[in-house]
């Protein structure tokens, strides 16, 4: 099994800083696209997306401490990513004290451990990662926030969480306190010819579900997903993961 990756990291039209940042298997990305093929044998390949908190430099260290962190400790199993995750907890906010000014540092991270015939999916925060199967584009991860646990709760629905005053609240992400502290950590089987998207809120905020699954089946759903997202006025940092699962 290898995977076909092609990847877009960006700032957008408004931010000044990028604190977004791409893992793609060992190699950290910020501010580039590309793309490349990895073979998955018997080590695990980790493909994930960090999205900073904390303003000014702080979320760009954040986001790449995290994700260097996860391609230094590969996992290859549910325990062993959730123990991962828990240790970029740790970390980072020991990392943060040489930065007293950049103390408040933290970050989301979405992504898959690709293993031959299955897939590990973790995510802290509200980044986020989708699969394609058959035609239909369905979200795999669980956001951290507080319009998803209104939905739970029954209160609003999916649609009414893009327009909620509240929908830029998380309520989790690694850096915080120990006791908002939640990781989504679940293992799906793989096959051959499933795409997956993993992304920033910088991209899915702005497309409906309907525009997720029409980029995804254009020519170039790379260039689809960034056009649309900047059209809409690009908002955010905007991070977008393809990746297609090949024999």
């Amino acid at each position: 099994m290898h995977l076909k990756v092609e990847y877009l990291c960006h700032p957008g039209k408004v931010r000044e800083h990028n604190e977004d940042g791409i893992l793609v298997h060992l190699r950290f990305i910020r501010d580039e696209r590309g793309g490349e093929e990895i073979e998955v044998g018997n080590s695990p390949v980790t493909v994930a997306v960090a999205d900073g908190v904390g303003g000014a430099e702080a979320g760009e260290v954040a986001s790449e401490f995290v994700l260097r962190t996860l391609a230094g400790t590969p996992a290859r199993s549910v325990e062993e990513v959730i123990e991962v995750l828990r240790a970029c907890q740790k970390e980072l906010k020991v990392h943060a004290r040489s930065f007293p000014e950049k103390v408040q540092m933290a970050s989301t991270v979405a992504g898959i451990v690709f293993q031959e015939g299955k897939g590990i999916v973790f995510n802290v925060g509200d980044s986020r990662v989708y699969r394609e199967r058959f035609g239909y584009l369905v979200r795999v991860s669980k956001d951290h926030s507080v319009v998803e646990r209104l939905v739970e709760a029954g209160v609003i629905s999916p649609e009414e969480t893009r327009n909620h005053p509240q929908r830029h609240i998380i309520t989790s992400a690694i850096g915080v306190e120990d006791g908002d502290f939640e990781v989504f950590v679940r293992e799906i089987p793989i096959s051959v010819g499933d795409r997956f998207l993993i992304c920033s809120d910088g991209l899915w905020e702005m497309l409906s579900e309907e525009e997720m699954e029409a980029c995804l089946r254009s020519e170039e759903p790379l260039s689809s997903y960034f056009e649309r997202a900047m059209e809409r006025g690009g908002m955010d940092n905007i991070s977008i993961v393809l990746v297609r699962v090949c024999e």
